[in-house]
């Protein structure tokens, strides 16, 4: 195992209004990484200088240190945004993160819907020999449709972006930013997945694919239906289930939402009243119907689109199975 240094690096990025869950993913890291030096790098546009403080005073009484960067959504006019998204502009702040973090070479990129639940120790000293960064496979790993739209090879995988181990010396000797901004230019149409097709479209057979317990995904915890990956797959996916380091609570239904029927909700719940935050508020999620969305709609009663069913959690962890047989 390579070691790198003493300390690790962790950067987040959000705006105002998700600094309260941004304080919960780091609270997770606190509580599993004791005795590790940590400094959190926050990139964010619009937190608020009363926030800001609440988080440094809380991150300095754990012997921990944070910064904070500020970066403006004008730096990303130029990348595909649509107003029915899920996703806000912040979701491709992790381009910049190269360019922002000049003064470290290796970084951990976490989202603000996860949490920590082990030691970030060994994913941290993981080497990037010859690799840009390291990551987790997708649920879509093998969904030929997202190596047709994105013109690389299905053999070179799919990753989530949620949980990113970065070389930053390599992405600034790479241009990486400069080159993202250009492929959002040329194919803006192709990036469904935003900042992540991006990030694959980019260093696809330049990722170094990592265990699956390091960013286990919601999908990960339901029947086959939800699952475009080769079965190989499988065995490793469900010792994950068992024994994971990140938990990402990836589905639109976050943890702050009554509709989330994942597992990991109440760890989630104890990392929050760790916060500065700690107050749970429950709220339904609400969904915006588009004219877009109501079209999806009336052609998936007309039998011409496929819509997703409702999420099914698996009865046995121990197997992938079919919808048949399921908890919800």
């Amino acid at each position: 195992m390579l070691l790198v240094n003493n300390m690790i690096h962790i950067a987040l990025c959000h705006d105002d209004y998700y600094s309260p869950f941004a304080a919960t993913v780091i609270a997770s890291v606190l509580d599993n990484n004791k005795g590790e030096q940590i400094t959190f790098h926050i990139v964010s546009e619009g937190i608020t200088q009363e926030k800001r403080e609440s988080l440094s005073k809380w991150v300095l009484n754990h012997n921990c240190c944070i910064c904070f960067y500020s970066i403006s959504i004008d730096d990303f006019r130029s990348f595909p945004f649509e107003e029915d998204a899920r996703l806000h502009f912040g979701a491709y702040f992790r381009l910049y993160l190269g360019e922002i973090l000049t003064n470290i070479d290796r970084v951990i990129y976490l989202d603000c819907d996860l949490i920590v639940v082990g030691s970030l120790h060994d994913l941290w000293n993981t080497s990037l020999e010859g690799f840009a960064l390291a990551a987790v496979r997708d649920r879509i790993n093998d969904y030929i449709h997202v190596y047709n739209r994105l013109r690389y090879p299905l053999c070179d995988g799919y990753i989530n972006s949620g949980v990113l181990l970065i070389d930053l010396k390599r992405w600034r000797e790479d241009h990486f930013f400069e080159k993202a901004k250009a492929l959002a230019i040329r194919i803006p149409l192709s990036l469904k997945n935003h900042d992540q097709d991006i990030i694959n479209a980019i260093y696809h057979g330049k990722i170094k694919m990592i265990d699956f317990k390091y960013n286990l995904l919601e999908y990960y915890l339901y029947v086959e239906e939800w699952l475009d990956m080769d079965r190989k797959y499988y065995p490793d996916i469900i010792k994950a289930c068992h024994e994971p380091i990140i938990v990402h609570f990836c589905m639109p239904m976050k943890p702050w939402h009554y509709e989330c029927i994942n597992p990991f909700k109440t760890l989630y719940y104890k990392y929050k009243a760790m916060t500065p935050w700690p107050e749970v508020e429950l709220f339904h999620r609400k969904e915006k119907l588009t004219p877009k969305l109501k079209l999806k709609r009336l052609l998936g009663k007309l039998g011409l689109y496929h819509i997703e069913t409702k999420p099914t959690l698996r009865k046995d962890i121990n197997v992938i199975e079919e919808p048949d047989n399921v908890l919800f």
